[in-house]
C-alpha cells in the first residue's frame, strides 16, 4: 500500500518526499511559517493530481506534539514555548506499562494515560499540584490545537476530547502585595524605551547595540509606547487591546466595546466588554484609528502587522531589559496596577469589577485588601472616640490658681 505524502523537516528545510527523486523543498524552517509551508505542500499535491489523497494518516503523539511546538514557536512567547516544550517532552517520554506514549497513535490516547502521568510527575519531580496541572494544560493545548488546525492531512477529529474528564487543579487566588505592582520608577523608563530602536547593527563582523546616533526614528515597533500607555490607563487585558478593531471604538461614548472577549465564553448571559477611556487613552486610540477601515485593528506594528502575543512578549522583554525592570513583570502587570490603584482611590469593588470586566469575587480575593479607605475611616472614628474618653473632666470650683510672682 503506497504511503500518504507528508510534510516534514530535512536539514532545516520544509520537505516532502513526494513528487521528485530527492523530494521537494518549501523553504527554510526559520524563514517560512508552518502555515505557509502547509499551503505550498497542498498546492504541490494538487499539481501532482493527488487532491484526493487518502486522509486516514495516523499521527503519533510525538508527531502531533512536534507540529504543535512548531506553531507555538511562531505564535507564542519564548517563555510559554519553552514551558510547553518541556512538558510535552516529559509526556512523550513517559511509558504506560510497556508502551512509550511518543509511539502511541494520538487518537488512541485516553484520559487514564494522563491521570497516570500526573501521578508520575508529582512523585518524580516532587512538585506542587499547580505545577502538575501546568503539564496538563500544555498537553490539552496540543491535542485541542490538533482538532482545530486543518492541514492537507488532518491531525485529529474535531470532536476528539480524550482528556475532558481530567479535572484541572484550581489554584487559590493569591492576593497581590505592593511588591508585585509596577512602581513609577519602573513605569517611566518602560515608556521611555518603548519606542527606541533596539535592533542590533553589524560592526566589524559582529552584531552590537545601536548607538544613540544610529537609532532610527521610525522602525518596526514605533508606537509601542502608545500601546503601553493605553494598557496603563485602562487596565485592559493584553489580548483585548491587541485585537481591538476600529469598529469597536465608540467616540461619543469614549469607550471600546468588545463583543468577543475572555469572559464572553464563561458568562451565562453574554455581555459586551466595555473599556472606558480617559483623555490620554482616548487621544491615542483616535490617533491610531485615523485612516483605517472599520475591520482593521487599531494597533499595528509600523510594518502593518498585527500585535500577536509573541510579538508583544518579545518586544516587552527587550524594552524591560533596557529599562532595568524585573523580569517577573509583564504587560498584564499594568492591569494589576490599574485595578489596585482604582481600589486605593476609594472606588467601590462592584464598580471596579464592572470596569475591569471581571467578577466581584475575583476582585475581593486578589485585590480586596487594597480597599482600605473605609477601614481607615473606621479606625479614625475609634481613635476619636477613645480620645474623647481619655480627656479628664474638670470639676467646677477647682480652678488652678495662678502662682504669685
Amino acid at each position: 500500500m503506497p504511503r500518504t505524502p507528508k510534510l516534514g523537516k530535512k536539514n532545516g528545510y520544509w520537505h516532502t518526499k513526494a513528487g521528485a527523486p530527492n523530494g521537494v523543498y518549501f523553504g527554510k524552517v526559520s524563514e517560512v511559517p508552518y502555515s505557509e509551508a502547509k499551503r505550498k505542500f497542498a498546492d504541490h499535491l494538487s499539481s501532482l493530481g493527488k487532491e484526493d489523497t487518502p486522509q486516514a494518516t495516523v499521527f503519533t503523539v510525538l508527531e502531533l506534539c512536534d507540529r504543535f511546538l512548531i506553531w507555538a514557536k511562531e505564535h507564542r512567547g519564548d517563555r510559554t514555548y519553552d514551558e510547553r516544550k518541556r512538558h510535552l517532552n516529559r509526556f512523550c517520554n513517559f511509558r504506560v506499562g510497556t508502551q512509550l506514549l511518543a509511539e502511541l497513535p494520538a487518537e488512541k490516547v485516553q484520559a487514564s494515560d494522563l491521570t497516570v502521568f500526573k501521578a508520575h510527575i508529582a512523585e518524580e519531580y516532587e512538585v506542587d499540584p499547580f505545577t502538575v496541572d501546568k503539564h496538563v494544560t500544555s498537553i490539552k493545548n496540543a491535542f485541542n490545537w490538533g482538532t482545530k488546525h486543518p492541514s492537507p492531512v488532518p491531525y485529529l477529529p474535531p470532536t476528539f476530547r480524550p482528556f475532558a474528564s481530567v479535572e484541572k487543579y484550581k489554584r487559590p487566588d493569591e492576593p497581590l502585595v505592593e511588591e508585585d505592582l509596577l512602581t513609577p520608577k519602573e513605569i517611566e523608563p518602560l515608556f521611555a524605551w518603548a519606542d527606541v530602536d533596539l535592533t542590533p547593527v553589524r560592526r566589524k563582523g559582529q552584531y552590537q547595540p545601536r548607538t544613540v546616533e544610529e537609532r532610527r526614528a521610525v522602525h518596526a515597533f514605533t508606537g509601542f509606547a502608545d500601546l503601553l500607555r493605553v494598557y496603563y490607563h485602562t487596565g485592559a487585558r493584553t489580548s483585548e487591546l491587541a485585537e481591538v478593531r476600529v469598529r469597536d471604538f465608540l467616540r461619543e461614548n469614549r469607550q471600546l466595546i468588545l463583543g468577543k472577549h475572555k469572559r464572553s465564553r464563561t458568562l451565562k448571559e453574554g455581555r459586551a466588554r466595555r473599556i472606558t477611556l480617559n483623555d490620554e487613552a482616548f487621544a491615542i486610540i483616535e490617533k491610531h484609528a485615523v485612516g483605517k477601515e472599520q475591520d482593521q485593528r487599531i494597533f499595528l506594528t509600523q510594518a502593518g502587522k498585527a500585535w500577536t502575543r509573541k510579538r508583544l512578549d518579545d518586544r516587552f522583554a527587550a524594552v524591560r531589559e533596557k529599562a532595568k525592570v524585573h523580569s517577573d513583570h509583564t504587560i498584564y502587570c499594568f492591569r494589576h496596577l490599574w485595578i489596585s490603584e482604582m481600589l486605593m482611590a476609594g472606588n467601590e469593588i462592584a464598580t471596579v469589577a464592572a470596569m475591569a470586566g471581571t467578577s466581584v469575587a475575583m476582585i475581593e480575593k486578589v485585590y480586596g485588601h487594597f480597599t482600605n479607605d473605609h477601614f481607615a475611616a473606621a479606625l479614625k472614628r475609634l481613635d476619636g472616640r477613645r480620645g474623647q474618653r481619655q480627656k479628664p473632666e474638670r470639676k467646677p470650683g477647682r480652678e488652678k490658681k495662678a502662682t504669685p510672682a
